[in-house]
């Protein structure tokens, strides 16, 4: 029998990691619509491990305010990378207000269509923890703060557990 404390300690270890944690809960789809565990690439690996998920978390847990700005510069694959940690923080941090800022709506529509497949593809806690979902994503909203930027807040139900 598993014991399920071991299991969560465990879980919560391995999870301090971002990446670890990331590439745990996400699943991405391939062009041909196939459902894949998420690899994270090395250059993105370091970009999550020294944003807010990692070594920026310390920062806000002794109560100091966290800013950070990432110019992707049209690196291949990164939008993705920036949603899965979008949804992270907005699952860490749910009184967050989180900004995408493109060069035309498209742009910010195509990111918060990522962020909605890429919770609704996410893996669940294993059986011996319920088996329920890992992310508790609760509403998924865009708003047009002016022509070539969106806001887009994204906020959870505190969880009962």
């Amino acid at each position: 029998m598993v014991n399920v404390q071991e299991l969560k300690l465990k879980l919560a270890k391995k999870w301090l990691d971002p990446v670890a944690r990331a590439e745990d809960i996400f699943r991405v789809r391939t062009s041909l619509g196939d459902v894949v565990p998420l690899v994270i690439p090395e250059p993105q690996k370091e970009i999550l491990r020294d944003g807010i998920l990692g070594r920026g978390r310390k920062l806000v847990d002794e109560g100091l305010t966290f800013k950070s700005v990432c110019n992707k510069g049209r690196q291949i694959g990164y939008s993705l990378i920036a949603a899965v940690e979008t949804i992270l923080i907005a699952e860490d941090f749910p009184d967050t207000n989180i900004y995408y800022i493109a060069d035309d709506l498209d742009q910010s529509i195509d990111f918060l269509d990522k962020i909605t497949q890429l919770a609704k593809d996410a893996n669940h806690y294993p059986e011996e923890l319920g088996g329920g979902p890992i992310l508790n994503v609760q509403n998924l909203d865009r708003k047009s703060t002016r022509l070539n930027s969106s806001h887009i807040p994204l906020s959870r139900m505190p969880s009962s557990a």
